[in-house]
């Protein structure tokens, strides 16, 4: 039976984590952040937690680009 489920799976391709340390914000702030992280192109999966000041993005190495 696990077997029909994991043929039809689809795969995962190749992402990429990522940490971003983005300082001190409240939680307000780390959802707004989140949100406009999700709308950069690559960016698949943004988290940011405020407590901790970083922001953790799940990205497709294709098609985001860091700046320099």
């Amino acid at each position: 039976l696990w077997f029909v489920f994991a043929v039809t799976m689809k795969s995962p391709g190749k992402l990429r984590n990522h940490l971003l340390k983005v300082g001190p914000v409240t939680e307000k702030e780390a959802s707004e952040l989140a949100t406009r992280l999700m709308d950069e192109p690559g960016v698949v999966e943004a988290v940011v937690v405020a407590k901790d000041g970083v922001a953790y993005l799940k990205v497709n190495p294709e098609s985001f680009r860091f700046a320099k």
